[in-house]
């Protein structure tokens, strides 16, 4: 995932990106986190005066065929065939529901981020690396591709090696209260705001060493922009984004 999020900014991109004006990157865990906290700050959707009460959490896309922008109008939802409203559905719908599509996104309205509660799990760069050993995934066959342990404690060498590491965060226990050099990882939205929303909040681990966020449609009370799980690396029904920056 790294290696194709920094490939949109290399010489010859076919996205018009000039590698010495822009930076490319996946997503970090902790760079996730800036946008649950945005989100429920004055300036994202809870402080948006169109929504009140359980209708501030950003409305879950819970359409099962991984299709972007999309909405269920409402926090909470099941899984559903139906694509629900889209992203530039710009009703209010009134009674403090607000938007039915654009109340999807962190902010309430158009402008916003999109599917941050379900859709699908989203691969975050946050690995488990405890005592600064890094985790490539569960097993040989079932793994990230970079190199790294096994939950064997076996070595993982035909893979890649790790581009540059302030790319990635590195949590060094299991345990959200002591990720972080054996404290919470301030700012990561790993232990402060664990069960907000009843969101998952499960933390990597040996089998499961990569941070997935958001939920999946079929999570249906579990995901949302603050639910967090893990995976062994594998890309079988995970999704990521990519972060754009000025050099």
């Amino acid at each position: 995932l790294e290696l194709v999020s920094m490939g949109i900014t290399k010489v010859g991109n076919i996205y018009g990106f000039d590698q010495s004006t822009y930076d490319s990157h996946a997503i970090k865990s902790s760079e996730w986190a800036l946008i649950s906290y945005f989100t429920q700050s004055k300036y994202g959707k809870y402080g948006n005066s169109l929504y009140t009460e359980k209708n501030k959490q950003v409305y879950m896309n819970n359409f099962n065929g991984y299709k972007t922008g999309r909405s269920s109008g409402q926090g909470t939802a099941s899984s559903s065939a139906e694509e629900g409203s889209a992203y530039d559905d710009l009703v209010d719908r009134g009674e403090g529901q607000g938007y039915a599509g654009a109340g999807a996104s962190s902010t309430g309205n158009i402008t916003g981020i999109y599917d941050v509660n379900g859709g699908a799990w989203e691969y975050v760069m946050g690995n488990y690396a405890p005592g600064g050993v890094k985790y490539s995934g569960d097993t040989e066959t079932s793994n990230s591709g970079y190199n790294g342990k096994l939950n064997n404690e076996s070595e993982f060498n035909s893979g890649i090696s790790y581009e540059k590491e302030q790319y990635y965060d590195f949590y060094l226990s299991d345990n959200a209260l002591t990720a972080c050099g054996g404290f919470p990882c301030k700012g990561h939205a790993l232990n402060e705001t664990a069960g907000w929303y009843n969101d998952d909040s499960w933390m990597v681990s040996t089998t499961a060493t990569w941070m997935a966020r958001g939920g999946s449609h079929s999570f249906t009370g579990w995901s949302g922009i603050f639910a967090r799980a893990y995976n062994s690396g594998t890309t079988s029904d995970l999704s990521f984004r990519i972060v754009l920056t000025p050099q």
